[in-house]
């Protein structure tokens, strides 16, 4: 499954907080078969809100394709919209090329202090494709649990100020961060963009 397939499958939701074990239900419909834990975790959310391992292991003595798990870790004092978030965009990876993974722990080291970086000093023409693709799932993470049909529906109460940002966070149980991005101009385009990964 491509990624954009993936967003394509949610873009016309209406029903508010989609849940991220529909996603997960989606991507391996698609032919992902990866067993998934979600476990909750302490972690320091000025450095880390989760984490994604995938795990490999022969199947039975002579072989075959073998065993495949992946464990999602996110903290587990956050709220639920910062968890969902999380789990959704972890869980995205499941769709990453191999060739995207960061396999050593020098590698996560420099995953971790590039995302760490504002986002306005984030140079994505310059990052190498480990940090692009986790910026990445964070915005299909963002466009499957806030459909584009949802975030339309919003737009003229948002504008006669009925509802707020933070409201529509609240319905949709995702960081107002999140739905603040969604409900801008540029979002539209970005959406767009998403499609065609």
């Amino acid at each position: 499954m491509r990624i954009g397939e993936l967003v394509a499958i949610f873009q016309n939701g209406l029903d508010l907080p989609v849940d991220v074990n529909q996603v997960l239900a989606a991507i391996i419909s698609s032919g992902v078969e990866v067993e998934t834990e979600f476990i909750g975790v302490e972690l320091d959310t000025l450095i880390l809100r989760g984490k994604y391992r995938l795990f490999h292991w022969p199947n039975g003595f002579y072989g075959g394709d073998p065993n495949v798990m992946a464990k999602v870790y996110y903290h587990r004092n956050d709220g639920s919209d910062w968890q969902r978030i999380v789990c959704c965009k972890e869980i995205i990876h499941l769709l990453d090329p191999v060739s995207s993974f960061s396999n050593t722990r020098e590698q996560q080291t420099a995953l971790a202090e590039k995302m760490g970086l504002p986002f306005h000093l984030q140079d994505p023409t310059k990052a190498p494709m480990d940090v692009n693709i986790d910026l990445v799932a964070e915005y299909i993470a963002t466009a499957v649990l806030l459909p584009l049909v949802a975030r339309e529906a919003f737009l003229e109460p948002l504008k006669l100020k009925k509802i707020s940002i933070d409201d529509i966070a609240l319905i949709a149980d995702i960081p107002s961060r999140y739905v603040s991005i969604v409900m801008s101009a540029t979002w539209p385009s970005i959406h767009e963009k998403l499609l065609t990964l």
